[in-house]
C-alpha cells in the first residue's frame, strides 16, 4: 500500500495544478500548446474530455493537441482563473488525481464574451523517470437549470 501524501507532496500537485491552469492561459497572446504539452502523456493513451463541444472523447496526444489547438484558436482572449486552495490531492499508488474549480474569462474572436465556472479532474501517472503527466482529463460545467 502507497503511504498518503506528504504536506511537501500535496503542495507540490497544488502548484503543478496552478502551473497547468497558466499553460493554458494565453490571455491576449496566440495560444501555444507547446506550454501545456509538458503536462501530459504523449501516448495514444491519453484520453480527454473537455468543456468545449467535441465529438466525444479525444483520445491520443496527437487528436488533443488538433483539437484543443483549433478550439483555442477561436479566442481572441483567453483566461482561467483558480487557486491553490480550490486544488484537491488524492493518491491512489502510482496514480495521483487532482481536481480543481475554475472560472473561465474570454472573448471569442466574434467578440462574443465567454464567461463560466467549471471543474477539472486530472489523472497523473508517474512515468518510469519519475516525473507526474496527465494520462486522463476531464473538464465540466454545472448543469444549468
Amino acid at each position: 500500500m502507497q503511504p498518503a501524501l506528504t504536506d511537501e507532496e500535496r503542495e507540490a500537485f497544488k502548484n503543478l495544478v496552478v502551473k497547468y491552469h497558466a499553460a493554458w492561459s494565453p490571455g491576449r497572446e496566440a495560444f501555444d500548446i507547446r506550454n501545456a504539452k509538458q503536462f501530459y502523456s504523449q501516448k495514444s493513451s491519453l484520453s480527454a474530455y473537455d468543456i468545449m463541444p467535441t465529438k466525444g472523447p479525444i483520445l491520443g496526444w496527437e487528436n488533443y493537441k488538433k483539437e484543443l489547438t483549433h478550439i483555442m484558436d477561436g479566442f481572441a482572449e483567453f483566461a482561467l482563473f483558480l487557486t491553490k486552495d480550490d486544488v484537491q490531492v488524492f493518491r491512489y499508488g502510482n496514480i495521483i488525481c487532482t481536481t480543481s474549480d475554475f472560472q473561465i474569462r474570454g472573448v471569442l474572436k466574434n467578440g462574443q464574451p465567454l464567461e463560466g465556472v467549471g471543474r477539472t479532474s486530472l489523472i497523473w501517472e508517474r512515468q518510469e523517470d519519475g516525473n507526474w503527466l496527465i494520462v486522463h482529463e476531464h473538464s465540466s460545467t454545472p448543469i444549468v437549470r
